[in-house]
């Protein structure tokens, strides 16, 4: 699996697109994580765009489950927002959508979507306060 960041100033948001197979190990995943946490600290982000629509293939659910671990030992702020696209290949969108619930079971504010408007138009809107 491979990725590449870019900051969209206009928006404040990093946006990862990652690439290839999601064939990836507990520690692999951690750096891709630890990768764009760190560039959005560089750019005072809190707002990220995952772009998984071109991943193919699954692979166990474990490093899936453990990057909400991860998360939550790195003490990342919950007042970070990520939304992610999915991808079409449907085993990869599986595990997509059981990261997005294992996050949020952790109080992370993780989102899955289909398409890019609705993944950008949800992570831009202003975060609703409770009554």
């Amino acid at each position: 699996m491979k990725w590449t960041h870019r900051y969209m100033d206009d928006l404040g948001v990093v946006e990862t697109v990652y690439t290839g197979s999601p064939t990836a190990t507990a520690e692999e995943l951690q750096k891709a994580v630890s990768s764009s946490l760190a560039f959005a600290a560089e750019n005072g982000a809190k707002l990220f765009l995952s772009d998984c629509r071109a991943l193919a293939g699954g692979q166990s659910i474990l490093p899936v489950y453990e990057v909400g671990e991860f998360y939550s030992n790195r003490c990342v702020s919950r007042k970070v927002r990520e939304a992610v696209i999915l991808p079409r290949d449907r085993l990869a969108a599986d595990n997509l959508q059981f990261y997005e619930t294992t996050t949020r079971n952790r109080g992370f504010n993780v989102r899955v979507f289909a398409d890019r408007d609705s993944a950008l138009a949800w992570l831009t809107e202003a975060p609703k306060r409770p009554d």
